[in-house]
């Protein structure tokens, strides 16, 4: 599946975002669920992760990269991978951090 804003909004709608078991927990600066719901829902961007190893070696092979603005224009990146569980597609938050304001 190739995600987009509008995937993974119906994939918050559904209940269907959760934490990844790596999440980098430093990296989330206690970012809770509720602003993470916000920049779902302010999603404008979903890319791929195509960061590699120094082998060349993806390092997420199953990661994505989204950027989302909340109501008050803060903006924020979140790293997550889309996996296929339970017979429908999750969404794991690996690391959501504050990128500034636009």
């Amino acid at each position: 599946m190739e995600p987009d804003c509008s995937t993974l909004r119906a994939c918050l709608r559904e209940g269907h975002v959760r934490p990844a078991p790596n999440i980098h927990s430093k990296r989330t600066h206690f970012i809770d669920a509720s602003i993470v719901a916000q920049v779902f829902v302010g999603c404008f961007r979903v890319v791929r992760d195509v960061r590699t190893d120094t082998s060349g070696r993806p390092r997420h092979p199953d990661g994505w990269i989204m950027w989302g603005r909340r109501l008050d224009r803060r903006t924020f990146r979140v790293d997550f991978n889309l996996v296929r569980a339970e017979g429908c597609d999750f969404i794991e938050i690996v690391t959501a951090i504050e990128v500034g304001d636009r």
